[in-house]
């Protein structure tokens, strides 16, 4: 079965943090009365330019569509961003003491940071920012929540539903197309998201739930610090 790539993975990942992002600070204006698609939209929006940070936990699951409901890849993400460019994800596996992929980026430059062991160190990849990471960069945009800037890749759509809101993102251009479906968010009544899934189409299905999440306070600079290359030898 098609599986996507591990750069492929992060940026799904770093998209749907992003967008777990989009209504963490819009509980003060909850859906009290019905709401139509663009007015609930604007809302959103409003609450979510409040948003400087936000760090936390949340679980990553990853399941083919062809796969059993509970054979599904886990795993557990530290987050820390800072908007509109810095970011930081420690990414392990539950029971595996040795697992550890670090992302972060100081809005410059790029860094994966790859473990075999805790205790050794790990291999390190640096590329800047806007080589080969248009993902990212895409879908960091939907942590702004910035309407105007989805709506040229996406269609952006806002219902209602029985236990609060559904926020629905499709791609406009094929290029998108060949790497997703659908990205769904669901929101209880007082527009607190509740679950992020990504779909693609090979059947990968990506979901992202937040055990944790604290917004506007400060992070500590040097989660986003990329040291500088070494020195060449002489």
């Amino acid at each position: 079965m098609a599986q996507m790539h591990g750069r492929g993975r992060l940026a799904a990942l770093v998209g749907l943090l992003g967008l777990l992002g989009l209504c963490g600070l819009s509980r003060a204006v909850g859906l009290e009365a019905p709401d139509d698609g663009a007015s609930l939209i604007k809302r959103i929006a409003a609450a979510h330019r409040a948003i400087i940070s936000v760090q936390g936990r949340a679980t990553w699951r990853t399941r083919h569509r062809d796969e059993p409901a509970g054979d599904e890849r886990v795993q557990l993400v530290r987050f820390f961003f800072v908007l509109p460019d810095q970011y930081h994800l420690a990414i392990t596996k539950p029971g595996d003491e040795d697992s550890l992929d670090i992302v972060r980026s100081d809005g410059i430059r790029r860094e994966e940071l790859k473990y075999q062991f805790r205790d050794t160190a790990p291999d390190s990849t640096v590329t800047p920012v806007g080589t080969d990471d248009a993902e990212f960069t895409r879908l960091l945009a939907c942590f702004r929540f910035d309407v105007p800037l989805l709506s040229k890749d996406f269609s952006v759509q806002a219902e209602a539903v029985a236990d609060g809101a559904r926020v629905s993102l499709r791609p406009l251009h094929a290029q998108l197309s060949d790497q997703m479906t659908s990205i769904t968010i669901d929101l209880d009544a007082a527009l607190a998201i509740t679950r992020v899934v990504w779909d693609d189409p090979q059947g990968n299905r990506y979901a992202v739930t937040i055990d944790q999440a604290v917004y506007n306070q400060p992070i500590d600079p040097a989660k986003f610090h990329i040291p500088p290359p070494a020195p060449p030898p002489r």
